[in-house]
Protein backbone atom coordinates (compact mmCIF):
# COMPACT_ATOMS: atom_id res chain seq x y z
CA UNK A 1 0.00 0.00 0.00
CA UNK A 2 1.17 3.51 -0.72
CA UNK A 3 2.00 5.86 2.10
CA UNK A 4 0.04 9.10 2.21
CA UNK A 5 2.10 12.14 1.40
CA UNK A 6 1.71 15.87 1.68
CA UNK A 7 0.22 17.85 -1.17
CA UNK A 8 3.49 19.75 -1.61
CA UNK A 9 5.54 16.54 -1.73
CA UNK A 10 3.24 14.98 -4.32
CA UNK A 11 3.15 18.10 -6.47
CA UNK A 12 6.78 19.17 -6.27
CA UNK A 13 8.64 15.88 -5.97
CA UNK A 14 6.56 13.09 -7.47
CA UNK A 15 4.75 14.93 -10.25
CA UNK A 16 6.28 15.23 -13.70
CA UNK A 17 4.81 17.12 -16.64
CA UNK A 18 1.41 15.62 -17.47
CA UNK A 19 0.86 14.21 -13.98
CA UNK A 20 -2.64 14.25 -12.53
CA UNK A 21 -2.84 14.19 -8.73
CA UNK A 22 -6.21 13.25 -7.25
CA UNK A 23 -6.35 14.60 -3.68
CA UNK A 24 -8.38 12.55 -1.22
CA UNK A 25 -11.16 14.22 0.73
CA UNK A 26 -9.71 15.77 3.87
CA UNK A 27 -7.73 18.66 5.29
CA UNK A 28 -4.28 19.53 4.01
CA UNK A 29 -3.10 21.75 6.85
CA UNK A 30 -0.05 23.89 6.25
CA UNK A 31 0.27 24.71 9.95
CA UNK A 32 1.17 28.39 10.13
CA UNK A 33 2.92 28.17 6.75
CA UNK A 34 1.77 27.82 3.15
CA UNK A 35 1.57 25.28 0.33
CA UNK A 36 4.48 26.09 -1.98
CA UNK A 37 3.90 24.65 -5.48
CA UNK A 38 7.19 24.82 -7.38
CA UNK A 39 6.88 21.93 -9.85
CA UNK A 40 6.32 22.83 -13.50
CA UNK A 41 4.51 21.14 -16.32
CA UNK A 42 4.77 22.00 -20.00
CA UNK A 43 2.45 23.56 -22.55
CA UNK A 44 0.84 20.27 -23.56
CA UNK A 45 1.38 18.52 -20.22
CA UNK A 46 0.49 20.63 -17.17
CA UNK A 47 0.67 19.26 -13.64
CA UNK A 48 -2.88 18.99 -12.36
CA UNK A 49 -4.01 18.56 -8.76
CA UNK A 50 -7.73 18.20 -8.15
CA UNK A 51 -10.00 17.30 -5.26
CA UNK A 52 -11.75 13.91 -5.49
CA UNK A 53 -14.96 15.62 -4.33
CA UNK A 54 -15.17 19.28 -5.28
CA UNK A 55 -14.97 21.47 -2.16
CA UNK A 56 -14.24 18.59 0.23
CA UNK A 57 -10.44 18.98 0.17
CA UNK A 58 -9.34 21.80 2.45
CA UNK A 59 -6.02 23.61 2.12
CA UNK A 60 -5.69 25.51 5.37
CA UNK A 61 -3.23 27.71 7.20
CA UNK A 62 -3.35 29.16 10.68
CA UNK A 63 -1.03 31.97 9.63
CA UNK A 64 -1.16 35.40 11.19
CA UNK A 65 0.90 37.28 8.64
CA UNK A 66 3.74 37.46 11.16
CA UNK A 67 7.20 36.52 9.97
CA UNK A 68 6.31 36.67 6.29
CA UNK A 69 3.64 33.94 6.34
CA UNK A 70 1.23 36.02 4.32
CA UNK A 71 -0.37 33.45 2.03
CA UNK A 72 -1.87 29.96 1.88
CA UNK A 73 -0.99 28.72 -1.63
CA UNK A 74 2.05 29.94 -3.59
CA UNK A 75 1.98 28.89 -7.27
CA UNK A 76 5.59 29.46 -8.39
CA UNK A 77 5.88 26.88 -11.16
CA UNK A 78 4.56 27.11 -14.69
CA UNK A 79 1.70 25.11 -16.23
CA UNK A 80 0.10 24.18 -12.92
CA UNK A 81 -3.61 23.46 -12.44
CA UNK A 82 -5.48 23.51 -9.12
CA UNK A 83 -9.13 22.38 -9.21
CA UNK A 84 -11.92 22.06 -6.66
CA UNK A 85 -10.25 22.94 -3.34
CA UNK A 86 -11.52 24.95 -0.36
CA UNK A 87 -8.79 27.37 0.73
CA UNK A 88 -9.03 29.24 4.02
CA UNK A 89 -7.17 30.58 7.01
CA UNK A 90 -8.33 28.80 10.17
CA UNK A 91 -6.97 31.54 12.41
CA UNK A 92 -9.94 33.64 13.53
CA UNK A 93 -7.68 36.57 14.41
CA UNK A 94 -8.02 39.76 12.42
CA UNK A 95 -5.75 40.13 10.61
CA UNK A 96 -4.68 36.65 9.57
CA UNK A 97 -2.96 36.25 6.14
CA UNK A 98 -2.77 38.80 3.32
CA UNK A 99 -3.29 36.48 0.32
CA UNK A 100 -5.04 33.17 -0.12
CA UNK A 101 -3.34 32.39 -3.46
CA UNK A 102 -0.28 34.15 -4.86
CA UNK A 103 0.71 33.30 -8.45
CA UNK A 104 4.15 34.12 -9.89
CA UNK A 105 4.39 31.28 -12.43
CA UNK A 106 2.89 31.49 -15.92
CA UNK A 107 0.16 29.53 -17.70
CA UNK A 108 -1.45 28.31 -14.49
CA UNK A 109 -5.13 27.46 -13.99
CA UNK A 110 -7.11 28.00 -10.84
CA UNK A 111 -10.60 26.59 -11.37
CA UNK A 112 -13.70 25.75 -9.28
CA UNK A 113 -12.10 26.52 -5.92
CA UNK A 114 -13.59 28.25 -2.88
CA UNK A 115 -11.59 30.89 -1.02
CA UNK A 116 -12.85 32.45 2.19
CA UNK A 117 -12.04 34.06 5.53
CA UNK A 118 -8.95 35.98 4.45
CA UNK A 119 -8.46 39.08 6.62
CA UNK A 120 -5.46 41.11 5.39
CA UNK A 121 -3.57 43.39 7.71
CA UNK A 122 -4.02 47.14 7.66
CA UNK A 123 -0.75 47.89 5.92
CA UNK A 124 -0.27 49.51 2.55
CA UNK A 125 0.32 46.02 1.12
CA UNK A 126 -3.40 45.24 0.93
CA UNK A 127 -4.37 41.69 0.11
CA UNK A 128 -7.14 39.42 -1.09
CA UNK A 129 -8.22 36.11 -2.53
CA UNK A 130 -6.15 35.47 -5.68
CA UNK A 131 -3.27 37.66 -6.79
CA UNK A 132 -1.48 37.14 -10.09
CA UNK A 133 1.81 38.94 -9.69
CA UNK A 134 3.36 41.21 -12.28
CA UNK A 135 5.31 39.08 -14.75
CA UNK A 136 3.08 36.01 -14.61
CA UNK A 137 1.11 35.50 -17.80
CA UNK A 138 -1.50 33.21 -19.31
CA UNK A 139 -3.28 32.55 -16.01
CA UNK A 140 -6.81 31.13 -16.07
CA UNK A 141 -9.10 31.94 -13.14
CA UNK A 142 -12.55 30.44 -13.68
CA UNK A 143 -15.62 29.47 -11.63
CA UNK A 144 -14.09 30.18 -8.23
CA UNK A 145 -16.21 31.25 -5.25
CA UNK A 146 -14.54 33.96 -3.17
CA UNK A 147 -16.16 35.45 -0.07
CA UNK A 148 -15.43 37.02 3.31
CA UNK A 149 -12.30 38.71 2.02
CA UNK A 150 -11.20 41.88 3.73
CA UNK A 151 -10.98 43.50 7.10
CA UNK A 152 -14.00 45.38 8.38
CA UNK A 153 -11.94 47.09 11.06
CA UNK A 154 -12.26 50.86 10.59
CA UNK A 155 -8.57 51.18 11.48
CA UNK A 156 -7.89 49.57 8.09
CA UNK A 157 -9.46 52.35 6.04
CA UNK A 158 -5.99 53.36 4.84
CA UNK A 159 -5.12 49.95 3.33
CA UNK A 160 -4.19 50.28 -0.34
CA UNK A 161 -6.56 47.62 -1.61
CA UNK A 162 -8.27 44.38 -0.78
CA UNK A 163 -9.45 42.38 -3.80
CA UNK A 164 -11.17 39.10 -4.47
CA UNK A 165 -9.03 38.72 -7.62
CA UNK A 166 -6.14 40.98 -8.55
CA UNK A 167 -4.32 40.50 -11.84
CA UNK A 168 -1.24 42.73 -11.95
CA UNK A 169 -0.07 41.60 -15.39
Amino acid sequence: SASPCSAAYAFNTKATPGAVIKAAVGTYSQGSGYLNLTGSGTSGNPITMYCAVRGACYITSSGTGAGGTNLIVFMQGNYQQLWGFDITDTNAAVPNVNQAVFVTGSHNSFVANTIHDIQPDCSSVGGGGIQVYNGASGTTIDANRIYNIGNLNSACDSAVQVDGILDET
